[in-house]
């Protein structure tokens, strides 16, 4: 009775303790998903940013020649500009020459010359138009000088505003050269910050992938009672050894109506009762030529072993199995575990026997 309980307790102490493994695996699976979750959020955002960042720097780029074009416009205005300077400063002068050179003959002949002109007067018509003409070209010259100096003015106006303009725009362009060294910098940082979720996503999402792959594990080895192989056994004295320790058959080779979806109304092979775990063993010596260890429709897990001379065994429906293609097994070995995977009403080991290729009822060799 001791003996019993005690083995009781070290049972549920090892149920216990897969137990709060699986909640611990849970856990983990659970805050690492949301790790991943909220780096890919972090990542839209930033892939947003550096979005943003760029076309901001496009449009400071397309502003920048837009600016730079209106400046190198305004500059070549500023050079004509001060071409017509030069020229109406050129007229100016020459004007203001011809003036003096005026006043100088005046100023040494004194007013004898001009009378003399006036006096040579054929007429008083003529004399008038003489005096007339003295009087416009004093005119011309006070007029002319007035005028090129205010084309003077207002050329230097003009290119006033041209150097006001042009420093404008050169302010401009300067302030856009910053914004541009600024958003780059913020460029070069986003894309160093995107760069580091991406390395956190790549180790978070293999970090999933792992626990993900460890809770599967754990899962499987829950479901089949184990994941190593037990010792060979040699059950009944028939030409092949009984496949596993339970003697129950719970369905016969032959017609039979189909227990559960998917399975077949002809059934290739017999079901024997047993428990998720309880060992199956090799029917005789041979080679493993397949061990199918996923869920393959009806099949789920199963193994085939080609034991010579046109001998085939199949184990189907397995929770868990101890051999790889290929493998040389013996007579007796513990090569599977007894499951309910595939379309399977309840856990046992379906067993088939190939004679050449087809299926022969297994119970003759027993």
């Amino acid at each position: 009775m001791k003996r019993t309980s005690r083995i009781l307790c070290l049972l549920l102490a090892g149920i216990l303790c897969f137990t709060t493994v699986s909640t611990v695996r849970a856990d983990d699976i659970s805050e690492t998903e949301q790790e991943k979750k909220e780096l890919e959020e972090a990542k839209k955002k930033a892939e947003q940013e550096k979005e943003d960042l760029a076309n901001q720097l496009n449009a400071i780029a397309a502003e920048m020649e837009e600016t730079q074009a209106k400046l190198d416009a305004k500059q070549v205005e500023l050079i004509e500009a001060q071409d017509e300077l030069d020229v109406a400063r050129i007229d100016e002068h020459e004007q203001y020459e011809n003036m003096k050179l005026r006043i100088k003959f005046m100023y040494e002949h004194g007013d004898t010359e001009m009378l003399e002109m006036l006096l040579e007067a054929k007429s008083i018509g003529d004399f008038l138009n003489k005096a007339e003409y003295i009087q416009k070209v004093s005119d011309y010259d006070r007029q002319m000088l007035i005028e090129f100096q205010n084309i003077v003015k207002d050329i230097q106006e003009k290119e006033a505003k041209l150097k006001e303009e042009e420093a404008e725009l050169e302010g401009l362009r300067d302030q856009l050269l910053s914004k541009e060294d600024e958003v780059e910098n913020l460029l070069a940082k986003a894309s160093t910050t995107l760069e580091g979720i991406e390395s956190d996503l790549k180790a978070t999402t293999a970090k999933l992938d792992k626990l993900i792959k460890e809770a599967n594990e754990k899962k499987n080895q829950a479901q089949t009672g184990g994941g190593s192989a037990g010792a060979s056994q040699i059950i009944g004295n028939g030409v092949l050894a009984w496949p596993t320790t339970s003697q129950r058959i719970t369905s016969y080779y032959g017609n039979r109506v189909a227990p559960v979806a998917g399975a077949t109304s002809w059934h290739d092979a017999i079901d024997i009762g047993a428990s998720v775990g309880t060992p199956v063993y090799a029917a005789a010596d041979g080679t493993v030529i397949t061990a199918r260890d996923g869920y393959n429709g009806g099949r789920g897990i199963y193994i085939m072993v080609d034991h010579g001379n046109g001998l085939v065994t199949r184990y189907q429906h397995l929770s868990a199995m101890y051999v790889s293609v290929g493998q040389k097994v013996s007579k007796g070995q513990n090569i599977a575990a007894v499951g309910n995977t595939g379309a399977s009403s309840g856990p046992h080991l379906d067993f088939a026997i190939y004679v050449n290729g087809a299926t022969v009822d297994p119970l003759t060799y027993y």
